[in-house]
């Protein structure tokens, strides 16, 4: 999960951008434990710097985090992931006399 971190100077400032669960491409901004209504992600920015009213210094950090109940383990090969040819060694005939 993507989400946006509000500072101002070196001070995180609490506000964070997160996206909609249930709707693609509509960002909420939490801030002690409330949170906004769904607007697009350019909204939400200028609404939170607005909440905080403004000023220099303001800083935007883009945090990815990994999806909760994400079933894939980083060191878990993927599909796109080559072979281990030591793990898995060709099939071997159940007769070798058929093969020839």
């Amino acid at each position: 999960m993507i989400e946006w971190r509000l500072s101002i100077g070196n001070r995180f400032t609490g506000l964070v951008v997160c996206p909609d669960p249930q709707w693609p491409n509509m960002w909420r901004i939490h801030y002690g434990g409330r949170i906004s209504e769904m607007v697009n992600l350019a909204r939400a920015k200028d609404a939170a710097i607005s909440w905080v009213g403004g000023g220099k210094g303001i800083r935007w950090e883009r945090r990815e985090t990994p999806a909760e109940g994400s079933s894939v383990a980083p060191n878990e090969p993927t599909a796109t992931s080559p072979p281990d040819k030591a793990a898995h060694p060709p099939p071997v005939p159940a007769d070798p006399e058929a093969a020839r």
